[in-house]
């Protein structure tokens, strides 16, 4: 274990890739850490055995923070040397994969709440934050009634629909077939707790081969991926966007992949590197629109540039339980709606400036009261020095 006399003066900071949005969230928990007054080295990979040794041999960090990695993963990293580590994605993996760091987050208080492995540190949720120096309000002339910011999976291609996922002397069923029972039980019930009950409820089907399509789809991580995390979102940000364009053509689309579906790409406008440019997106729209992890960091960039927010709830997610409402009070904050109020919600929103004021005004006063990189670098703190 680490001294415990020691304080955290230096720290490695590590995120797990090089592009816009990693390299953005960098910097700005660089910024609010070096405004503690802790000294910060890293960079946008998660370095191998040899790198990180040497870095931590030359640089002399007190702590390292990493990004999608626990010590149980680098088992050969310095004993004396605290390590905080911060599960942002889970990809195809459990989060009982992840353990034996002094310090352990989780970015979704669901995954803490099925976390059952003994530990010896400290574990908790950390919610992401914003960086006030980049996301500031400023009033913009409103350019357009919606935008979405955020990538949607690409179109399923011909090699991945022919995936064999179960085969016998007498059936052979595709990847295509699998994504057909997924979308037709999604359509009749519009539940998405999971993806399995539409194999295990499909009655075409007898039990055994049911069991194995399951075990198929568990034991292989691209199918597993595909179908909890490719599918799932897809399916959602379709709902989303068509819901919005049967209201409204007023749209702008930013991130991956949306030119690559004909009935969305007249709405796409870009990919977004520089975080400023997000900031002023998110000014000029009337409505932001969001989907998919409730506390992303997306939400509080928005909120903190003064911009208004309308979170999608798909039919059959328990928004009631949501980690939203522990931040952020719904009506106040933002705006909740589901696909059968999104007409009339939008509606509202877009008629009514002084309510859409009002709701703008009240949540850029909390998150940069609150929920800045500098309050989320406080609590880091305040967690190590419990175990140091």
């Amino acid at each position: 274990m680490p001294s415990r006399s020691r304080r955290i003066k230096k720290l490695g900071l590590f995120l797990p890739k090089t592009n816009p949005f990693y390299l953005g969230m960098f910097w700005a928990i660089k910024r609010g850490l070096e405004q503690a007054g802790i000294e910060v080295s890293g960079w946008t990979e998660l370095l191998d055995e040899r790198s990180l040794l040497t870095f931590c041999r030359e640089f002399k960090p007190d702590a390292v923070f990493e990004m999608n990695r626990s010590r149980r993963q680098i088992p050969w990293f310095p004993k004396h040397i605290v390590h905080i580590g911060w599960i942002v994605d889970l990809g195809s993996r459990d989060q009982n994969e992840f353990g034996d760091s002094e310090i352990l987050y989780f970015f979704n208080r669901d995954w803490l709440g099925h976390y059952t492995v003994p530990h010896s540190g400290f574990v908790d949720w950390l919610p992401p934050a914003f960086c006030p120096t980049i996301n500031s309000p400023k009033k913009q002339q409103i350019l357009s009634d919606f935008s979405f910011v955020g990538h949607i999976s690409n179109p399923w291609d011909d090699k991945e629909y022919s995936r064999i996922v179960y085969k016998d002397d007498t059936t052979s069923i595709t990847f295509k077939e699998i994504e057909f029972l997924f979308s037709e039980y999604w359509n009749s019930t519009r539940t998405f707790t999971t993806s399995y009950l539409a194999i295990e409820t499909n009655q075409s089907l007898n039990p055994a081969i049911k069991q194995n399509i399951i075990k198929s789809l568990q034991s292989d991580p691209i199918l597993k991926y595909d179908t909890h995390c490719r599918l799932v979102r897809m399916y959602n940000r379709q709902r989303l966007i068509n819901c919005c364009l049967g209201f409204s053509n007023s749209l702008r689309l930013y991130g991956t992949n949306w030119h690559r579906w004909p009935i969305y790409a007249p709405y796409y406008r870009s990919f977004i590197e520089d975080p400023r440019e997000l900031t002023t997106i998110f000014q000029t729209s009337a409505i932001n629109l969001h989907e998919g992890v409730p506390l992303h960091m997306r939400v509080f960039e928005c909120l903190g540039s003064g911009g208004f927010l309308m979170y999608f709830i798909p039919q059959g997610v328990n928004f009631a339980a949501s980690q939203m409402h522990e931040l952020l009070e719904e009506g106040t904050h933002y705006m909740a709606v589901a696909e059968s109020d999104f007409e009339e919600s939008a509606s509202y929103v877009l008629k009514n400036f002084s309510y859409r004021d009002s709701v703008i005004k009240s949540a850029t006063q909390l998150v940069h009261a609150e929920h800045t990189w500098r309050d989320r670098v406080h609590k880091i703190l305040q967690d190590c020095r419990s175990v140091l």
